[in-house]
């Protein structure tokens, strides 16, 4: 290989590896926003935000001490760069009232009022809480990459 080209290839793949640096670190930023904006009464709707890759599983945990975000981290870190990078990132939560939390369908009136909801919305996040932190995931990605900018 001539040396022009051998340089193209090493700048290419340096480049791949930022943009994936860029994808995996702008995943791990929203799923940690997401869990930030995620009401808590026991805590653990904020603890079943995963991070899975090319396919995403029915799993839950009963955990509340949120490992997940240390375990994201460890997932992203192992995520090999270029033409063997996942396709997909999945970020999920099967717990099954999680769309009752993001929705606001909750009885209205409540079956045993507890001031936790008005009008069948959580009073710690009326507006819902996935949706407000994915509409920001342009913003995101920007934050992370104007970051990296000079790091090719």
């Amino acid at each position: 290989m001539n040396p022009f080209t051998a340089k193209m290839e090493e700048l290419l793949n340096k480049a791949h590896a930022k943009a994936d640096s860029i994808v995996s670190e702008s995943v791990l930023e929203l799923q940690q926003q997401i869990i930030e904006a995620t009401p808590v009464d026991t805590g653990q709707a904020k603890s079943n935000w995963f991070i899975e890759t090319d396919q995403c599983s029915g799993r839950t945990t009963t955990d509340k001490e949120q490992g997940n975000i240390a375990e994201a981290k460890q997932l992203l870190a192992r995520l090999p760069s270029g033409k063997s990078r996942p396709a997909y990132y999945y970020l999920f939560n099967n717990l099954p009232y999680i769309r009752v939390l993001e929705y606001g369908l909750y009885p209205n009136p409540p079956k045993n009022p507890t001031g936790k909801t008005v009008n069948g919305y959580s009073t710690q996040a009326p507006q819902g809480f996935f949706r407000l932190s994915v509409a920001g995931w342009q913003q995101i990605v920007g934050r992370v990459a104007a970051a990296r900018k000079d790091n090719i």
